[in-house]
């Protein structure tokens, strides 16, 4: 598994793994940008504070209903 196949999906399953895909990040300037430049995205977009605070409001009515 390489991380330019999973792009974003930055896992491993095992150290050796690990290692590997820490190298080739580390090698890969254009491939440590994107993965930094999509986290943000994905961040930002669904744990913003208002996706946070719907979240939770929705988690509440289950928990505590009117």
């Amino acid at each position: 598994m390489t991380c330019s196949a999973h792009l974003m999906k930055f896992y491993f399953s095992t150290l050796k793994e690990f290692v590997s895909l820490a190298k080739e990040l580390k090698e890969s300037p254009s491939l440590c940008h994107y993965l930094t430049r999509n986290a943000t995205k994905y961040v930002s977009e669904h744990h913003s504070t208002e996706v946070e605070k719907k979240t939770y409001k929705e988690l509440l009515e289950k928990l505590v209903p009117h």
